[in-house]
């Protein structure tokens, strides 16, 4: 894979920063990787993932990949274990750029959890391009 777009996905409800991003893999014919984490891993010293929560984030994945094989694109796929800003940061290194949604989290919830989007600003070394719910394409 040279210089491809990553995008985080969340879940399996509609994602405008996936739609986005598979636009773009198009507009620059480049390849598109498409990274998720399993859910709630982010916090310290958990287990290891439990079956239910590796049969969902299998699941997340698989319906990106088959929302991108419709819109004309063939990704890669990546699913991992850990922050999902720290992965989205790995995954993104060498891309031609990291593209995440946002949650429209409250103050509170923000200041309580880390913010991926806050963590991908700061640490990658491409651009990043925050696609809010609210954004219209």
């Amino acid at each position: 894979m040279n210089s491809p777009i990553v995008v985080g996905v969340r879940g399996r409800e509609p994602q405008l920063q996936l739609a986005w991003a598979i636009e773009e893999s198009l507009r620059w014919d480049v390849d598109l990787l498409i990274v998720h984490c399993y859910t709630d891993r982010f916090k310290t010293e958990l287990p290891e993932p439990t079956e239910e929560q590796k049969m969902s984030a299998k699941a997340i994945i698989e319906h990106a990949v088959v929302v991108s094989q419709g819109l004309g694109v063939t990704p890669d796929i990546r699913l991992c274990d850990g922050f999902a800003g720290e992965e989205l940061v790995k995954a993104s290194e060498g891309a031609r750029l990291l593209v995440i949604g946002s949650s429209h989290r409250s103050r509170l919830s923000h200041a309580m959890n880390s913010s991926v989007s806050s963590y991908c600003v700061r640490h990658t070394h491409c651009p990043v391009t925050i696609v809010h719910h609210g954004s219209s394409m």
